[in-house]
């Protein structure tokens, strides 16, 4: 008989961790408010099994402490950690409440019923927290490709928050980006029946289609887009000796390992998908770290909105269906949800003018020179992390502190162009100006929508997006287009970065050299 699907709903009602390969799911608990535990604490005082059982082992309990309620969870919880991990659940887990099981269970899980490859990790607006085994392919894998470097990368490179007043950092890493992608297209297997030799493949090429991620991430790619091309070059890891016991320890298929990375095929396709839930955490982050004066603008209220009214935007994991040897998605309305807001991210923050100064002034500027003088190399980028590439930066402009001082850009200003030879013309205006620092971003904008990506079942037949919802679909285009594809960076050296005469007439000097 076949297993029911995992869904959003089965992993919430399921009072026990589902297990799935190497992952373990879990429905993403909020709280326990003071008056829950309260309640919970009384009820344990009339219970006489409690009372036998805390006088078996000298625990005395009160009601009106401030962590009555809580208290006993816990001290359940290391009863249930002293137990044979053999034998049935001590017979008193089935008198407690159903709430009171899941946190004993989920509590045991976290600290002695699984080797954690990582910790316990929420996945926003997609119903489920998710933890990787230890000892397992998956740890394996990080191991053997040094997968684990990405952890010193960020996600989002040098891009920042899109704030009038401050540079604000993010702080979630590619590792974690990963992480993730290896549970969502575990998920996705389990529901297709995957055959176990498939699915080790897709978790191998889940957790390492970003290896060859550079120090920088993203930003740090503009400096050379074709050697930085993780997938044209992925085929490179098959070199490494460690790639070569791991391949012959798990039975993996290189070749079709190498397809799935570059979205080819059924794996590919599926990759692909799990790929794209960096929407949900760049997301989360993108309105947690919004200075409160900024929240005002459209961006932020449009994704807020979103995220509102559809709590679970990035649950299509559980709506991913095999259709005649096709991946297709279940849930139209759901997957319009997904995309617009993956179009909105790229709108309000991806592409945005502001949020693209950092990157622009430091990937396309600085590292970008570097690069090309040979004083930073490809293999000093592959090996490295964000830290090591400040650290660089900073010493061969010989400030220290640069990069602590980059925190407030409010003088600096932004002019759009759709044609890039007056935006060369209106840059050339300033090269007498020492106090302002020009940098040009000719954007190249290489992402799809997603709507002729991901075919639907709707009403019993297959169809792409923009068939089923022709006007939704044009919207999505709409809000991804990019209209002005150059802009104008004008940076006040005084004001923003406080750096000397000598400095900026270098920094200036290296910004007009990279200029097409």
């Amino acid at each position: 008989m076949k297993n029911k699907k995992l869904t959003i709903d089965s992993i919430k009602n399921s009072e026990k961790p589902i297990f799935v390969g190497d992952a373990a799911f879990l429905w993403q608990q909020s709280g326990w408010t003071w008056r829950q535990y309260k309640n919970l604490s009384r009820w344990f005082a009339h219970q006489e099994w409690f009372q036998g059982l805390c006088a078996a082992h000298e625990r005395v309990f009160h009601p009106d402490s401030a962590l009555a309620g809580k208290a006993e969870l816990d001290f359940l919880a290391q009863q249930l950690s002293w137990h044979d991990a053999e034998a049935p659940e001590p017979e008193w887990m089935d008198r407690l409440p159903r709430e009171a099981r899941t946190y004993i269970r989920h509590w045991h899980l976290l600290t002695e019923g699984f080797d954690p490859l990582c910790g316990c990790i929420r996945l926003p607006y997609a119903g489920f927290e998710y933890l990787l085994k230890d000892w397992s392919l998956a740890s394996e894998t990080c191991q053997a490709l040094g997968i684990h470097r990405l952890g010193r990368i960020g996600q989002l490179g040098f891009l920042r928050e899109p704030s009038l007043q401050y540079v604000v950092k993010f702080n979630h890493t590619r590792l974690l980006h990963v992480y993730d992608t290896q549970a969502i297209a575990t998920l996705i297997a389990e529901n297709c029946g995957m055959l176990p030799e498939l699915a080790r493949t897709l978790e191998v090429a889940a957790l390492s289609h970003d290896v060859l991620t550079p120090a920088g991430g993203d930003s740090t790619k503009l400096v050379n887009r074709q050697a930085f091309d993780e997938d044209e070059h992925f085929r490179e890891i098959f070199g490494r000796d460690s790639w070569q016991s791991l391949q012959a320890r798990w039975e993996l298929d290189s070749g079709l390992l190498d397809r799935t990375v570059r979205g080819e095929g059924l794996l590919g396709r599926i990759l692909d998908l799990a790929d794209k839930f960096y929407t949900a955490r760049d997301a989360e982050a993108y309105l947690n770290h919004m200075p409160f004066e900024d929240r005002g603008h459209l961006g932020y209220q449009r994704v807020a909105d979103l995220v509102s009214k559809y709590p679970m935007v990035c649950g299509i994991w559980q709506t991913a269906t095999l259709q005649e040897g096709r991946l297709v998605i279940a849930d139209a309305p759901r997957l319009v949800q997904f995309l617009k807001l993956r179009a909105l991210m790229f709108r309000h923050l991806y592409y945005h003018p502001r949020s693209r100064i950092f990157e622009c002034l430091v990937g396309k500027g600085i590292a970008k020179y570097l690069y090309h003088e040979g004083k930073l190399t490809r293999k000093e980028l592959l090996t490295q992390g964000d830290d090591w590439l400040e650290w660089k930066i900073s010493n061969f402009l010989e400030t220290p502190l640069l990069f602590n001082s980059l925190r407030v850009m409010q003088h600096t200003r932004i002019e759009e162009f759709s044609d890039h030879s007056a935006a060369l013309r209106r840059a050339a205006q300033f090269d007498g100006d020492k106090s302002i620092l020009v940098v040009i971003d000719r954007h190249v904008n290489t992402t799809k929508s997603g709507i002729q990506r991901f075919p639907v079942l709707h009403r019993g037949r297959v169809a792409m997006l923009s068939e089923i919802y022709p006007q939704a679909a044009a919207e999505i285009e709409a809000i991804i287009n990019i209209p002005k594809t150059t802009r104008l960076y004008f940076f006040n050296a005084t004001e923003d970065f406080g750096i000397g005469r000598g400095l900026r007439k270098r920094i200036k000097r290296i910004l007009r050299s990279l200029r097409n």
